[in-house]
């Protein structure tokens, strides 16, 4: 074809053509994406999912226009897997693709009309314009140079207007999409925010425990180191005394008496190398104060004690689970090193103990994981219950079999020992088993005789006061003190008569005095009276007089 000017111009491309390029760029993009599965692009694409993937596959394919509803859905969520982020409703790409599809509906009505193929309203287009002055459909008429109806126009315009308004819609809704969502992302930072200011929190107050008891388990190793330290000492003042013999009481405990020493087996050579990692545990001592009640007729008593037990977690052996002590590379395992000394008067050499293992020959290169470990024990505070035979005394232990400190490495724990101290009692003065109280009782009970009543150890007792008791006397009741620790039986209760005399008398009280001594002869001095001695009114009077 040539324009009146001699030109040549290439006829225009049909809807076919453009529709067909249309698909092809839309795979394009689809394969740039990954591409995904039609049903995958079905169920991403909100807009697609109410359509099958027939229809998918026609957008695709290029046998059908699709609508700008589904085609902007479907190049948004491609454009989203691909740039791996949603992408915004005025991105410059979807509005690309919005004036294309605009182009292709315009051109597929051109086409339509060209072709004589009914359009969207049921008419038919012409191949040839119509003359001018045609009537057309609605009273609309047609120029002669080919314009497009007028109804045409109004429908077209009309399509434009509902697209716009559906996109107008689609744009308010997304954007109400996206402030709830970045609503609910700042309510999860928030959210985020405060939990990591409570584990925060919560760490902290963690590790100030830890310190705590960390403090707390020092202060109780230095406690019990201190009682060791004194033990030992005692052990030292008491190593040349006799032992004295003792023997199991009737509860199957050891005891010993107020001057007995505890001896244990001495632990290994310090000097010996290597040196185990298994050993023995220390003794511990602790004081446990009675009644005298308790003491004569035994009792059973609770109490806490600190002590190192086996670590639970490496049992005893002081390092991780599933991990074991190695051979030092620093001594081969010998526990102690050779040290050369280049003197003056020669090179002199002297073992010593290897820094690096401590002179154990191993060592540990995974430690136990908890954090109060340490040799394989830890610091606890524990209830026991000891049975304490009757007619213990100040100073008495009773030995606890592997009830002190356990080992460290898992060793054998050590013995515990109860320390007995007996508290003061009111009324009676212990003396070995024996128990001593004294009476006091008036000058006229002491002459007459009378009962006195005295609440000892086995409940309220009358004990007979004879006439004439002097005072000073001792009234033995046999049978009523402390139990014997070992040979069975109990020692005495010994009650001291004191007799009161009065300071002061009435002169009807004075004058009956008086009339006792004449009566008795012993108002004045006689023969019978020993040199220095005096009778009973002048006894009586020297007392009144304060002599």
């Amino acid at each position: 074809m040539s324009d009146r000017d001699g030109s040549t111009q290439l006829p225009a491309p049909s809807f076919e053509q453009e529709l067909a390029r249309f698909a092809e760029d839309l795979r394009d993009l689809r394969i740039s994406c990954g591409n995904p599965a039609l049903r995958t692009l079905g169920r991403q694409a909100p807009a697609a999912r109410a359509l099958s993937v027939s229809a998918l596959s026609e957008a695709f394919t290029g046998r059908r226009l699709p609508r700008l509803d589904f085609l902007m859905a479907v190049v948004r969520t491609l454009l989203a897997i691909e740039d791996g982020r949603p992408v915004r409703h005025d991105d410059a790409r979807l509005e690309a693709w919005r004036l294309r599809w605009q182009d292709m509906v315009r051109l597929q009505v051109a086409d339509r009309r060209g072709r004589g193929i009914p359009g969207p309203d049921g008419g038919v287009g012409a191949a040839v314009p119509p003359p001018r002055g045609t009537p057309e459909p609605g009273g609309e008429t047609l120029g002669g140079d080919g314009e497009r109806p007028a109804v045409e126009e109004e429908r077209l315009r009309a399509a434009v207007s509902e697209a716009e308004g559906i996109r107008a819609v689609a744009t308010a809704r997304a954007e109400q999409i996206l402030v709830e969502a970045q609503a609910e992302r700042d309510q999860a930072a928030v959210e985020l925010a405060r939990l990591r200011g409570r584990v925060a929190d919560e760490l902290a107050a963690a590790k100030a425990k830890a310190r705590q008891e960390m403090a707390q388990a020092a202060a109780d190793a230095a406690r019990i180191r201190e009682h060791a330290e004194q033990e030992a000492a005692q052990r030292l003042a008491a190593a040349t005394a006799p032992p004295r013999p003792d023997g199991p009481d009737g509860a199957g405990n050891h005891t010993d008496g107020p001057d007995d020493t505890v001896r244990r087996p001495a632990g290994p050579d310090p000097e010996k190398y290597p040196r185990p990692r298994r050993r023995r545990g220390q003794d511990a001592v602790i004081r446990q104060e009675i009644t005298l009640e308790e003491a004569a007729f035994g009792t059973t008593k609770e109490f806490q004690v600190d002590t190192a037990v086996t670590c639970a977690t490496c049992s005893g052996a002081g390092a991780a689970p599933g991990t074991s002590a190695q051979e030092c590379d620093t001594c081969q395992g010998r526990g102690q090193v050779s040290q050369v000394t280049r003197t003056f008067l020669g090179t002199t050499t002297s073992l010593r103990r290897c820094p690096r293992c401590q002179g154990f020959g191993t060592v540990v290169p995974a430690p136990c994981p908890e954090l109060v470990c340490e040799d394989g024990r830890i610091r606890v505070r524990h209830t026991l219950t000891v049975k304490i035979p009757a007619g213990v005394d100040n100073g008495t232990r009773i030995q606890l079999a592997g009830e002190g400190e356990a080992g460290p490495g898992g060793g054998p724990a050590g013995d515990l020992y109860v320390e007995i101290e007996e508290s003061a009692h009111p009324t009676f003065q212990r003396r070995g088993d024996d128990l001593h109280c004294t009476v006091t009782i008036p000058m006229t009970a002491a002459v007459l005789g009378t009962q006195v009543p005295l609440q000892t150890l086995d409940g309220p007792h009358d004990v007979d006061i004879r006439p004439g008791t002097q005072s000073g006397r001792s009234i033995p009741l046999h049978g009523r003190g402390i139990t014997h620790l070992r040979s069975g039986g109990r020692g005495d209760l010994i009650m001291h008569i004191v007799v009161e005399i009065p300071t002061t008398l009435d002169a009807e009280q004075e004058q009956l005095v008086r009339q006792l001594a004449a009566l008795r002869d012993e108002e004045h001095p006689s023969s019978r009276f020993a040199p220095g001695e005096q009778g009973l009114f002048s006894r009586l009077k020297d007392a009144f007089n304060g002599r």
